[in-house]
């Protein structure tokens, strides 16, 4: 499988959400930046499904 070319993203969240996640990250093993991808993908997908809203 072809490694995916990765961009770098600049964003500002709750100081609670980043705690929240960092601890998640720390419990489950794994760094911050891939539970985002996931966060991410997972919304892509939640919004692939439902019929565009026309402007």
């Amino acid at each position: 499988m072809k490694k995916e070319t990765k961009k770098y993203l600049n964003t500002t969240i709750p100081e609670t959400l980043l705690r929240e996640v960092r601890i998640l990250a720390a419990s489950e093993g794994v760094k911050v930046n891939a539970l985002l991808e996931e966060a991410l993908r997972d919304l892509i997908k939640k919004y692939e499904k439902k019929p565009r809203k026309s402007t």
